[in-house]
């Protein structure tokens, strides 16, 4: 499998990936999947919708908190409109 972690927009000088991807990322290797992460403070919404589909990506796990969560949302209805992963529609309704 897959994933795709992401972590949303939030402050452009801040370069650290955050510790719990970091900590999903490790687990998901150890049961020998594969993972990508993403910082969508540097790339953009259609930088990781490209990624999606060029390492045909099986999930992808996005960390929203309330600092992040309009842009995490906005990723989200992006990637539900533009690429073949599955999105829970409850959690983005317009």
């Amino acid at each position: 499998m897959r994933v795709l972690l992401v972590q949303p927009a939030f402050k452009k000088t801040e370069i650290s990936y955050p510790l719990g991807l970091a900590y999903l990322s490790s687990t998901l290797k150890q049961h020998g999947h594969e993972t990508i992460g993403i910082d969508l403070s540097f790339n953009s919404n259609a930088e990781a919708v490209s990624l999606v589909r060029e390492k045909r990506i099986d999930h992808v796990g996005i960390s929203l908190t309330s600092f992040n969560l309009s842009s995490g949302l906005e990723f989200l209805r992006y990637l539900r409109n533009n690429a073949a992963v599955p999105v829970p529609v409850a959690s983005i309704s317009e």
